[in-house]
């Protein structure tokens, strides 16, 4: 027995939609959201794109005090972005004989909604990919907030009851398969 956890990202049928419409700003937008630093991607396309990088780096000194942020450096932040969203296409996973755990954040409407793109499947997409129902459950935060403090704390006591019970699931199994023998 295992457990496959997935954090707030959809179905890889699905991200090539993302991938269309993800403009630079779109993804500058979420990168710096993580980092802390709120800016809608209209406030970045009203930028000049040439200075855009240096404006938001410069916004990432200020505001977080992250001495380290440059041009470069986000720059490769957002390229990193696009390669696992290029890698999320790619992938074609077989469907999961077991359950799979989707872990939706509370917080919408945010420019990394990812739930946006599912407005009418709590699953995701995922349920295509797995043999049981999708156990969903909803964690606060955002999609770029769930792992920060404070609610990183109810993320991780789901994940831990949730492997908790599966490790309690194995042990059940092993032992029927060891009075078989």
């Amino acid at each position: 027995m295992g457990l496959l956890a997935i954090l707030d990202t959809g179905a890889p049928d699905l991200v090539g939609e993302f991938t269309a419409r993800a403009d630079e700003a779109l993804l500058l937008s979420i990168v710096v959201q993580e980092w802390g630093v709120r800016a809608s991607p209209e406030e970045i396309r009203r930028l000049e794109p040439s200075v855009r990088l240096e404006a938001l780096a410069g916004r990432l000194r200020e505001e977080q005090r992250l001495a380290f942020a440059d041009a470069p450096w986000l720059a490769g932040r957002v390229e990193r972005f696009q390669a696992r969203l290029r890698a999320l296409e790619a992938y074609r996973p077989d469907p999961y004989s077991g359950q799979i755990l989707l872990l939706r954040t509370a917080e919408t409407g945010s420019d990394d909604d990812v739930a946006s793109d599912y407005p009418h499947d709590p699953a995701m997409g995922w349920q295509a990919f797995s043999r049981e129902e999708v156990a969903v459950h909803v964690v606060p935060g955002s999609h770029a907030t769930m792992a920060d403090e404070p609610h990183v704390v109810s993320l991780v006591e789901q994940l831990e009851t949730r492997l908790n019970a599966s490790c309690a699931r194995g042990a059940v199994a092993a032992r029927a398969e060891l009075r078989r023998n």
